[in-house]
């Protein structure tokens, strides 16, 4: 009994407050730590991506001034193992810039400690960039701000007799124009519009990547026969609000296919679509589709803004895209894909 009691007025060792503090103070400072620790690493595999993205696209562009003979025509994602050009994982696109009179390029990536707002080139630490070897990149001068004329202040002269002496003038001279930035991007929405035509687009999600897939019309041979609209849009951009948009480049991948005879498919309408509104000035080309293969057509340019007035904001609205209907007598008109082109200045 004695020795019952005794085990009962036992107390049982346990944790202080000052114990459990201390333990629970060492699990913060650990946590923060890994924190640290994570974060970084996650820093530091997003620069990797884009020093991987931004030699890649100069690998790219090397490529095509072989083959081309120059670094303007737009990047494809046929240019690349992905399909796709690459763009940074938070958005926009890499910033490639030409140098003077189109020669040579600079392509860079802002890195995770660039002060936001700032320009990026080979000068800046805090940026990662390429540039061409084919050819010398020499940065575009910027247009020059001219200084105030201060007029001296003089005690007054008498005023001279004689034939007066014409003070000559200069020319003027001419501002250096800069040269306009570019963005590629493929469409990400497709519709099959009707009211226009009798023959629909079938697997018009097809469109968004080169992968020889193709949307399909099957036109029928009642005589002429044109399709419906195929609208492309939601393309994605990211133009600057401050910029100037001076040209618009669609490009168009299609095909008129056929089983034993080659058939003519012609354009009928390209239209370019301002907030989901078409425009009216009608890039179609006179030229017959390929029926050898999928091969891309080319409407507008670098100073081509579809008679159409364009800030960024319109640019960078999913409602912003093209319009394509197409006519023959019998075939299957194929689109593989749909990418557009845009110049800017800032």
């Amino acid at each position: 009994m004695k020795r019952l009691k005794a085990i009962k007025n036992k107390k049982v060792a346990g944790f202080t407050l000052v114990e459990l503090l201390m333990v629970i103070a060492v699990i913060i400072i650990l946590t923060g730590i890994g924190l640290i620790i994570y974060t970084n690493v996650q820093r530091s595999t997003r620069d990797a991506k884009r020093k991987g993205d931004v030699k890649a696209i100069a690998t790219a562009m090397e490529t095509q001034f072989t083959t081309k003979g120059d670094y303007l025509t737009p990047l494809s994602g046929e240019s690349f193992a992905s399909g796709v050009v690459p763009a940074p994982a938070e958005g926009g696109n890499y910033l490639i810039s030409y140098g003077e009179a189109n020669k040579g390029f600079q392509v860079c990536a802002a890195l995770e400690n660039h002060p936001v707002g700032t320009a990026c080139d080979t000068s800046v630490s805090t940026c990662f960039c390429v540039v061409s070897l084919q050819e010398t990149y020499i940065a575009v001068a910027p247009t020059p701000t001219a200084s105030p004329t201060i007029t001296p202040t003089s005690s007054p002269t008498s005023t001279p007799t004689g034939t007066p002496t014409a003070s000559p003038t200069s020319s003027p001279t001419p501002s250096p124009t800069s040269t306009p930035s570019s963005v590629t991007k493929f469409a990400g929405s497709a519709a099959n519009t009707t009211g226009y035509g009798i023959t629909i687009w079938a697997n018009v999600g097809n469109i968004f990547t080169e992968d020889g897939v193709p949307a399909v019309a099957g036109i029928g041979s009642h005589g002429i026969v044109y399709t419906n609209y195929l609208d492309a849009t939601n393309f994605g951009f990211n133009i600057p609000a401050g910029a100037t948009i001076t040209g618009i480049t669609v490009e168009i991948k299609k095909e008129s296919h056929y089983t034993t005879t080659p058939i003519v498919i012609n354009d009928d309408k390209v239209l370019i679509l301002k907030g989901g509104v078409m425009g009216t000035v009608n890039k179609a080309e006179a030229a017959n589709w390929s029926t050898s293969g999928l091969a891309y057509s080319t409407y507008g340019g670098v100073s081509d803004l579809w008679g159409i007035s364009w800030t960024p904001a319109d640019i960078n609205s999913s409602t912003f895209g093209v319009r394509l209907t197409a006519k023959a007598t019998l075939a299957f008109a194929w689109v593989d894909a749909v990418r557009i082109t845009v110049y800017y200045t800032n």
